[in-house]
């Protein structure tokens, strides 16, 4: 199954050459602070032989000194039809793989890809999630880009605003974060929240 999802990565980098081989099992791209991921994940245990879809996002932020922050989130392809349900591709005989690797690529093809280039900038990111407050709390799949929970998102949507220069926003959110979302006992909130305090003592 391995070989044959290394013959699908390699038909998916043929298919858009933006994307470019990364690792055994995934294609990535970069653009405007963004790694696009596709991944092939193969199975284990009760799922062997089964593989499945991710896709998803790796944010670069600027810190301050040239360091850099990453956030990254995946999603599965059934996500893509609005309701998340680990969906895994079949291969545990020769007719099924064939089936499961023609029809996966169907599906990177006509909605994965498509989906990616929509939203492969900060810009169209943000364009459709506009409306920045309300967007936070409905838990659309445009908002969850930015993170699962809505202190992430915050901190994402602050950095992104930032990256573009629109400081003002930016600290609205970033101020957020640190007031409702930080208890400095915490320690991933406590890196979360210094982060932040870089940003804002440039």
């Amino acid at each position: 199954m391995k070989k044959k999802i290394r013959k699908l990565l390699n038909e998916i980098a043929d298919l858009d050459c933006s994307f470019k081989i990364d690792g055994k099992y995934s294609v990535t791209r970069k653009t405007d602070h963004i790694f696009q991921i596709i991944e092939l994940q193969p199975g284990s245990g009760t799922k062997s032989n089964r593989f499945r879809i991710n896709f998803g996002w790796q944010f670069e932020w600027n810190i301050k000194d040239n360091n850099v922050d990453t956030f990254a989130i995946v999603f599965d392809v059934s996500d893509l039809e609005g309701v998340h349900s680990d969906t895994w591709f079949n291969c545990t005989t020769e007719e099924s793989a064939e089936r499961s690797m023609a029809y996966a690529m169907k599906w990177i093809a006509d909605k994965v890809i498509p989906f990616l280039n929509r939203y492969n900038s900060i810009r169209s990111l943000l364009n459709e999630n506009i409306d920045y407050e309300s967007s936070l709390d409905n838990n659309s799949f445009e908002s969850l880009i930015f993170g699962r929970s809505i202190d992430w998102r915050h901190y994402n949507f602050g950095f992104a605003l930032n990256n573009l220069g629109e400081i003002g926003p930016s600290k609205h959110h970033f101020k957020l974060v640190l007031e409702k979302y930080t208890d400095d006992r915490i320690p991933f909130q406590k890196e979360r929240a210094d982060r932040i305090r870089a940003v804002l003592s440039n």
